[in-house]
């Protein structure tokens, strides 16, 4: 093999660079100096000495002018790398004659002091790994970026020969010249030239975060072993200038800077691959979704890339395919008709019948399953439809761009002629839902392209202003109750139910003619405000959300009904018990529960005696809200003066009986507390809690106690520092403290 020297290659410009072989490291020719054809080799300063070292490429950063390779060693004895870490500053002695190393003789930290003038065959560089089994050592070296750029037409693995100076503490830089086998040739595409590539289209996500593609493989070794789905892979197209032809290779990605080519490169997100074909994800621009979503699975785009990667660059710089068919605005809405199936307890899911208008979308329907995430097409014109014209699984590729609805599938009816299908409601428009019946039909408005994070449902109204309900007063907020009244009947202590007489006060009341006893139902009171005064309607409860009226509801069971009268079963909350204890059949109570059902998980939250003499006995405190956590409430109250002389006993977490002053007023001081273990009180001014601490500063005791669940919603809101009035019964002889009420007292003073 012929060596051209050094000397005379460096003197001579405009020829072909000069040629270095090894039998041991290089398969093919390699460029020395300028690497490029028919450009001068590069010499750096007169009387610069150099040598050539060959290495295989591990890594390239361009940006920080930095090469890592590995290079053999040729010390009999191995290297001492003892000590050195990786990144640490070394100091390289090759073995080797005149311009030429054979391999690493030696290593050690490079101290900084400089070398002497005879020195030769030495390179400055920076630790990164020594593998004594393969006899090698992988560093890294600074050089000039002019000459590492063509490197990234190269790939990891492959070997460099690369020129030094003899003595690097006199050279402009550690590397003067590097050359890859396999690199390009210096005429590749400039930074930012982009080329075209073809594709099936797959599927789009909701975001437009990520676009699936199908491509050709045009090499039966394209694809390398080992890949997986998820992977993130690097694509290199088969093609000419700036045309694509199919896939030539698909290789993992890595960060090593070393792309095996420097033209028709793509980065993207592995999702198969079969012998013909590589499915594959990509992120489209932003300006390009609404174009891609106009399109089909299975309809074909061009895409266009820059041909080298970039950090800073999409992977698809846009897109070229048919228009849409009906462009529209983001904001652009339509409206589409439905009957009314049933709204989820949360108001989550809305689930509406339509109409299908073609034998494709019945077809296409037949094979989903319920669950199934779709989109529908309407048929309809400008700003209305009149049926369902095409429904499919949702890919984010959608076709024409207008009159589309993301749902998930329900079932159709056996003719196929209706498509039931859930969509979530506007959160604002729940409360119209509610006063809405099952079978009843409702006009609601969507936009015509769907968006990412927002709710498709825009608006819902009665179909007709003559089927929306009548509804008087101000509709009640989320959690409001109303009082009702009924007749004991009965009480199951085990099942802590009880069942209640009411009358039917409205002429037009009905009471649905099926019913048997145990059926669900939801009843309809007359009332105003916070008052019920009788039972206007009571239906079966068909589990689909919408009652017909958004206030005085009640869930219970059917009993009996006789005359004007009806009679049902409700549970009332186990801890309102003790308030029931002096109701016998035949006495009037007094129920209190939420106007809608789905704000609260009991239908009836209170009942109490009608009759104030058959009420349980029961008095008022007062305190300082501390925290409430969950169902948990902690209360700073005022105590009586003496308590401070012996409340040191008490340590936090004790349980205590509390004695309040009893007052006319209703401003209630602690008289006395005790260990719950030593008290014998269980009825009048006590309340058992936890102690929690005292402050004789400020004249309080702090305590804890857990409240009812109704209670805590009465304090919703409330913050710490704000004074509340609890009401709590006599008897408190139960685990924890028997309390019916708490309130706000925004303008309670001490």
């Amino acid at each position: 093999m012929e060596t051209v020297e050094e000397g005379s290659m460096s003197n001579r410009t405009g020829m072909l660079a000069g040629l270095t072989a090894s039998p041991w490291a290089w398969r093919g020719i390699v460029l020395v100096g300028a690497l490029a054809v028919a450009q001068p080799a590069l010499t750096f300063g007169a009387g610069v000495d150099t040598y050539k070292w060959l290495g295989e490429l591990v890594a390239l950063d361009e940006g920080a002018r930095k090469l890592t390779v590995t290079s053999r060693v040729m010390a009999p004895g191995g290297l001492d790398v003892a000590g050195l870490e990786p990144g640490d500053p070394i100091l390289i002695t090759w073995s080797g004659s005149d311009h030429g190393a054979q391999g690493i003789a030696a290593v050690a930290r490079d101290d900084g002091k400089g070398l002497a003038p005879g020195d030769r065959f030495r390179l400055r560089a920076r630790f990164v790994a020594a593998d004594a089994a393969r006899q090698s050592l992988t560093f890294s070296v600074a050089g000039p970026s002019s000459e590492l750029a063509p490197l990234r037409a190269a790939m990891q693995g492959t070997w460099a020969t690369v020129t030094s100076p003899h003595r690097p503490a006199h050279g402009p830089a550690a590397v003067t010249a590097v050359d890859a086998y396999g690199a390009g040739n210096g005429h590749g595409p400039a930074p930012g030239d982009t080329y075209d590539w073809n594709a099936e289209l797959v599927s789009l996500d909701d975001a437009g975060r990520s676009l699936t593609v199908r491509s050709r493989l045009v090499s039966p070794t394209a694809a390398a072993d080992g890949l997986a789905p998820g992977d993130a892979v690097r694509i290199t197209w088969s093609g000419y200038r700036d045309r694509a032809a199919g896939v030539r290779a698909v290789r993992p990605a890595d960060d090593s800077g070393l792309w095996g080519s420097e033209r028709f490169l793509l980065d993207a997100e592995l999702v198969a691959v079969d012998s013909r074909y590589v499915t594959f994800s990509v992120e489209p621009p932003a300006d390009s979704i609404d174009a891609v979503r106009a399109l089909r699975p299975g309809a074909w785009a061009t895409g266009t890339s820059p041909h080298q990667p970039s950090a800073k660059a999409k992977a698809v710089a846009a897109y070229a395919a048919s228009p849409a068919d009906v462009p529209k605005t983001a904001d652009a809405a339509y409206r589409w008709h439905g009957e009314l199936v049933s709204l989820d307890d949360a108001g989550k899911a809305l689930t509406v019948k339509s109409r299908l208008v073609s034998d494709a979308a019945a077809a296409s329907a037949a094979a989903l399953d319920k669950g199934d995430a779709i989109v529908i097409t309407w048929s309809g014109f400008e700003d209305r439809t009149d049926g369902i014209r095409a429904v499919e699984r949702d890919s984010g590729l959608w076709g024409d761009g207008g009159f589309l609805l993301q749902a998930k599938f329900v079932e159709t009816d056996a003719a196929r002629r209706y498509l039931t299908f859930t969509v979530e409601p506007p959160a604002d428009r729940v409360t119209e839902l509610r006063a809405m019946t099952r079978g009843s039909w409702a006009t609601l408005s969507s936009h015509h392209r769907p968006a990412a994070g927002k709710t498709p449902v825009l608006t819902v109204d009665a179909y007709a202003p003559s089927m929306a309900p009548r509804l008087a007063g101000r509709a009640p907020a989320a959690g409001d109750t109303y009082e009702w009244r009924g007749a004991l009947v009965s009480r199951d202590e085990d099942a802590g139910t009880i069942d209640v007489r009411s009358r039917i006060v409205s002429p037009s009341g009905s009471v649905a003619a099926d019913l048997k006893a145990g059926d669900p139902i939801v009843i309809t009171w007359s009332g105003f405000d916070d008052q019920a005064d009788g039972i206007r309607a009571v239906k079966r409860d068909d589990g689909s959300g919408l009652w017909g009226s958004d206030r005085f509801l009640l869930r219970a069971k059917f009993a009996a009904a006789e005359g004007q009268y009806v009679t049902f079963t409700v549970e009332p909350p186990a801890d309102s018990a003790p308030l029931m204890q002096g109701l016998t059949p035949g006495a009037w109570a007094i129920g209190t529960s939420p106007h809608r059902p789905d704000f609260a998980a009991e239908a009836v939250s209170l009942v109490d005696a009608y009759d104030p003499a058959r009420r349980a006995r029961r008095y008022a405190w007062n305190g300082e809200l501390v925290s409430l956590d969950k169902a948990v409430i902690t209360v700073s109250a005022p105590v009586e003066e003496h308590v401070f002389r012996y409340v040191d006993r008490f340590a936090k977490g004790d349980q205590v009986v509390l004695i309040w002053t009893p007052t006319a007023n209703g401003d209630r001081a602690i008289r006395y507390l005790e260990l719950r273990e030593q008290s014998v009180l269980e009825h009048g001014y006590v309340l058992p809690v936890q102690f929690e601490g005292s402050d004789a500063d400020s004249g309080r005791i702090t305590f804890s106690t857990p409240i009812p669940a109704r209670a805590a919603r009465a304090l919703k809101g409330a913050g710490p520092g704000d004074w509340i009035t609890a009401t709590s019964l006599f008897d408190q002889s139960y685990e924890h403290a028997a309390i019916i009420a708490m309130a706000v007292e925004g303008d309670y003073a001490e």
